[in-house]
């Protein structure tokens, strides 16, 4: 892999040394008799400090000396890179009367006498530590002839079975179940790390179905009150996110306690800190002597007592996982069970355990150490001796900061750069695998060769730092790739706590991490949704920033044309941001990625054409904001993501995009605006709104030709995700014959729509690549399954179909689907039988059926006992009348019995539809995989694989 451009223990080392080397091959560099003697310098002497700074950069422990001296080469480097680009940029404007500034940077910095002297003083000071360092590597990289097993994505599962969870879950929803008609308040209390919010989540799944209306909310240690309520009553209420909430505090209590006085609800309010949070929510909580319950977690046992009070018994201690089930979660995630262990380190592994103190984060965090690599029985001793007495024992938790410490410094230089950048988000933030890799690429933290795709190698860092267990994995798409992560945070503690002393990120929000602003701050996160009692935005220094995230209002911010060094800018905006904020975009020419998510108009001006690096540009939370023409100019974007909006003529000189979504096609564009489509010839995902219907006559068949013609040549390139939506009346007839081209590199074909076809596109039978296919059919029988079961690489099928073409609905006889680990069919009439044949969808996992009752009777039969492999069963039925409340409960217990009767004994979630629902209405409920594909493109209701906080922080962050 080639060197890292940027970290935040070398800096810019690496990328100032190839603009140094670039700048020395140009012959006619302007001023460069005046400098070439010193660039050749400072790319000598950064040439020969380059091996040391990286060597150091493996490790945490240096003495004050050799920490300022790399602090000090570290934010020279940067220095040097900003006047590099400076340069870079006024050479590039024609501005060649630079080398008074060029004096002036060197006789700042004193940077030759200086860097001489950090060489001299850095060989003499680290020479022992060198030697040291070197022995202590050599000891870690003996090799015991260890297997190591890659330990899971899910932090508390070992061979898909959590741990340690069974025993508290059965205990909670016996008392939570308990028939009692009054409110139940149950807080469950414990230590960080303990597993709280994980057992909570456990139980909500499992009871949830048995209440009216429920919501998980999560609030920590600075609680934002009117989000807390907003949130919970979106959730209870499923509110479009369309419909506002209200705004005062008085007003959503008033709107809580109107839902909830007739309703039987269940909420989880889950990391709550004190007291005072908890006695407004409590007013919310209306006692209707319908059953209702309430879970609450904390850590504070005074928090506890005051949320049951005076029903003290309610409280729900949880302790340290049991030996056995520590050892069951350590010896799995190491060795796949303690049966595989070699027998020369159980007496190490058990003294480990007794220090992890059966903390379920400590355990993870340190088999996650163990399993990364493969150690000698002596390096597993000097891991469990730098750890101190049993976490459990430390109320102060100071060993587990130095489990996580370990873990921690243990990471290679460059996956500790990504693991830092994580404290840009707050706490409990959900962050989206797309954007977060793409800004790691934009700041410059990911490097490749021979040709790797970058977001790919991304992909991989994040993927390390979450089989580590130090970032944790909110979900995955069908085919296993993260769709968002968290930080857990007891670990945004430390890498916020890192980040301060590397100078690597400041955050100023509502985590208790603020300190003071330095003149060269270079990455500033902003969290204004709280108040601050003495901080201004305007007061920031910004010259030094490349990296700024701000999430929340506030009219105090700088200039936006004084961070000139920025490149990285994310706005999400919850209020009204002035679209005129961003009339000097142009002035950020070092620019790569800009995410503006707002909920005012934003009009992105046309300097923006400048920003000459530009690679991203996401714009698919402002979906009233319009693209500037000028936009066509940048030839390095990558990803132009929007929200159907209209793009302007010649985008196709755009020859570098990859990702273009979602943009609208109607008689407002130029039909050479479809053919142009056809040139992006790079183009891997496209997302289209088709908005022409066939009322407009021999106009649709100009589009619609034009459109087959640019899908037929994008097909031959890198198309591999095609997503299409249409409008009210929008027919797609004309895609049934008229794509006659194989698309072969297609993997992904998704419909958002009211149009179905009416028979399937003979095409469909050419994509023997496609993983995932959401679809839209008239009518199904058993032919047209045959032709989705012989897609050999289908892992995921969302079938919507308005009939089936019989009664017994068999989903294909034999060996069908022998890939698919996803299914979704929603079919509203003509069945009353569901069976899948021997040898079909042998590797599905989960299932999902959504029905009405109008057309079923006493005889529906559900067969899935031959689905081998399934884990997870989500049926949702809409009930139309009195009578189809009889046949939903008929149906509702013959779907048990067949769960009750699997040898799998999958999880089983059943969902009664609202009346309001129609069945267009429902076209319009997206999925978690939709978050995850789409990242925000559209409406959001999360549902399927989810958890509830998941739900609630997807919610709440698409809302605003």
């Amino acid at each position: 892999m080639e060197p890292v451009m940027v970290s935040a223990s070398t800096g810019a080392m690496n990328s100032v040394l190839a603009k140094l080397t670039s700048l020395l091959k140009e012959e006619k560099m302007p001023a460069a008799k005046a400098i070439r003697k010193q660039l050749v310098f400072f790319r000598e002497e950064l040439t020969t400090m380059n091996g040391l700074i990286e060597k150091l950069a493996d490790t945490e422990d240096h003495d004050p000396l050799v920490k300022g001296w790399m602090t000090l080469v570290r934010e020279m480097t940067y220095d040097l890179e900003d006047f590099l680009d400076a340069f870079i940029h006024s050479v590039a404007q024609g501005k060649h009367n630079i080398l008074r500034k060029i004096k002036r940077l060197l006789s700042r910095h004193q940077i030759p006498e200086q860097l001489q002297e950090l060489k001299q003083r850095a060989i003499e000071a680290i020479e022992r530590l060198s030697r040291y360092k070197l022995d202590e590597a050599a000891t870690f990289s003996q090799d015991a002839g260890l297997t190591v097993v890659d330990p899971r994505l899910s932090a508390l599962y070992v061979k898909d079975t959590l741990v340690g969870i069974d025993g508290p879950s059965e205990k909670l929803i016996e008392m939570l179940t308990d028939g009692r008609r009054q409110l139940m308040v149950v807080p469950i209390v414990g230590l960080g790390g303990m597993g709280k919010t994980t057992l909570a989540m456990n139980v909500s799944t499992r009871i949830q179905e048995q209440f009216d209306c429920s919501a998980f909310v999560s609030v920590s240690q600075r609680p934002d009150t009117k989000r807390i309520l907003r949130d919970i009553l979106y959730q209870v209420t499923a509110y479009p996110s369309t419909q506002a909430a209200p705004a005062d505090e008085r007003l959503l209590i008033d709107a809580l306690q109107e839902h909830l006085s007739n309703k039987r609800y269940f909420i989880v309010i889950d990391d709550v800190w004190d007291t005072s949070i908890w006695r407004i929510i409590n007013i919310c909580l209306i006692d209707n002597n319908l059953g209702s319950r309430v879970l609450v977690t904390t850590r504070m046992m005074s928090v506890a007592e005051s949320c049951c009070h005076p029903d003290k018994d309610h409280i729900f201690e949880m302790g340290p996982l049991t030996v056995t089930e520590a050892r069951s979660l350590f010896f799995g995630r190491i060795f796949g069970s303690e049966k595989s262990c070699p027998p020369e380190y159980i007496e190490i592994s058990n003294d480990i355990l007794k220090k992890c103190g059966g903390l379920p984060l400590a355990i993870i965090t340190m088999a996650s150490l163990l399993a990364s690599k493969t150690y000698s029985v002596r390096a597993w001793k000097q891991i469990r001796d730098s750890v101190g007495s049993s976490l459990y024992k430390d109320a102060s938790i100071g060993s587990m900061r130095s489990i996580l410490n370990l873990s921690y410094n243990d990471l290679p230089y460059h996956l500790k750069t990504c693991l830092l950048y994580l404290s840009m988000f707050p706490e409990d933030y959900v962050i989206d695998r797309k954007r977060l890799v793409r800004r790691w690429i934009a700041e410059g933290f990911v490097s490749a060769r021979n040709g790797q795709d970058l977001e790919e190698v991304a992909e991989h860092y994040l993927n390390e730092l979450i089989n580590r267990g130090l970032v944790q994995s909110v979900g995955a798409h069908y085919d296993g790739r993260v769709y968002a992560c968290q930080v857990h945070d007891m670990i945004l503690d430390l890498i916020v706590s890192k980040s301060v002393k590397e100078n690597f990120v400041i955050t100023y929000g509502k985590n208790e991490h603020m300190s003071g602003l330095r003149d060269n701050v270079r990455r500033l996160s902003l969290d204004t949704r709280y108040p601050w009692d003495t901080f201004k935005p305007s007061e920031i220094i910004t010259s030094h920033i490349r990296s700024l995230t701000v999430i929340g209002p506030n009219k105090e911010m700088p200039a936006i044309a004084n961070f000139r060094a920025l490149r990285v800018l994310d706005v999400e905006n919850f209020g009204e941001f002035e679209s005129s904020y961003f009339q000097n975009i142009g002035r950020l020419y070092l620019l790569k990625y800009l995410r503006l998510h707002t909920t005012s108009v934003i009009e992105v001006p046309e300097e923006i054409v400048e920003l000459r690096y530009l690679e991203t540009v996401d714009l698919t939370g402002a979906p009233r904001s319009r693209l500037p023409k000028g936009i066509v100019k940048l030839n390095k974007l990558i990803y132009l993501l929007v929200n159907n909006m209209k793009l302007p003529d010649g985008f196709e000189r755009m020859q570098g995009l990859r990702e273009l979504s979602c943009i609208k096609i109607d008689g407002s564009n130029s039909a050479n605006t479809l053919r142009d489509l056809g040139n992006l010839s790079m183009l891997r995902t496209l997302g289209l709104n088709w908005c022409i219907s066939n009322r407009e006559g021999s106009s649709h068949h100009v589009y619609a030709d034009m459109l087959v013609s640019s899908l037929s040549r994008l097909s031959t390139s890198h198309l591999q995700s095609l997503y299409i939506e249409t409008a009210d009346g929008c027919s797609l007839d004309f895609l049934i014959y008229s794509l006659d081209i194989p698309c072969y590199h297609l993997r992904e074909f998704q419909m958002k729509s009211d149009y179905y076809f009416p028979t399937i596109p003979k095409w469909m039978a050419s994509l023997v690549n496609l993983t995932l296919l959401r679809i839209n059919i008239e009518t199904v029988g058993e032919d047209e399954l045959q032709i989705f079961g012989a897609l050999p690489t289908l892992l995921s099928l969302l079938l919507n179909v308005k009939s089936a073409a019989s009664k017994d609905l068999l989903i294909t006889r034999g060996s069908g689907f022998r890939r698919l680990k996803q299914f979704e069919l929603t079919c509203w009439k003509g069945w009353t039988m569901l069976m899948f044949e021997p040898g079909s969808m042998e590797a599905l996992e989960k299932l999902q059926v959504v029905f009405s009752t109008e057309e079923q009777c006493d005889g529906f039969r559900f067969g899935i006992d031959h689905l081998t492999s399934l884990k997870h069963l989500i049926v949702q039925i809409k009930c139309r009348d009195v009578n189809g409340t009889e046949v939903s409960s008929a149906a509702e217990d013959a779907i048990k019995n067949a769960v009750r009767i699997h040898r799998n004994r999958p999880r089983l979630e059943v969902q009664k539809l609202d009346e309001q629902y129609t069945f267009d209405d429902e076209m319009d409920r997206v999925t978690v995989e939709d978050y995850a594909d789409n990242e925000g493109e559209h409406e959001i209701l999360v549902e399927g694989e989810a958890t509830p906080k998941l739900n609630a922080q997807i919610g709440e962050q698409a809302h605003q």
